[in-house]
């Protein structure tokens, strides 16, 4: 099964925690830890639906503190083991979250402004 949320749709590195064959985890709490573009996209999931990450953020770096939101969200969605894994659970739950989320919104247009169409046109 495809991821279906545009954010996390075509990285296969998230397909694979979809499908069992990745998690992400984290081995040791001194590291090393993950990093790369996939764990930004799960960090930036996070806060987007309200969980903290008030030390590192959106960091690319999957360590303790990212753990723990994971666990946070886990919890809410009634999601076990709720460990601080990303495994099939929670990338399904979370890539439902985001299944209806439009990527580029259509941008408001205020008075005398133009959109880029009209003023390629021009």
């Amino acid at each position: 099964m495809p991821l279906k949320a545009f954010r996390f749709r075509y990285d296969p590195i998230l397909g694979q925690c979809l499908d069992g064959s990745h998690t992400l985890r984290v081995t040791d709490p001194a590291g090393p830890f993950e990093t790369g573009r996939h764990v930004r996209k799960i960090l930036q999931a996070l806060i987007d639906e309200g969980f903290q990450l008030p030390i590192h953020g959106v960091d690319g770096v999957y360590g303790p503190e990212a753990a723990t939101a994971v666990s946070q969200f886990k919890t809410d969605q009634q999601i076990l083991p709720n460990d601080g894994v990303v495994g099939q659970k929670t990338m399904a739950t979370l890539d439902a979250i985001f299944a209806d989320e439009v990527p580029f919104p259509t941008p408001v247009i205020g008075q005398g402004e133009m959109s880029l169409d009209d003023f390629v046109e021009a």
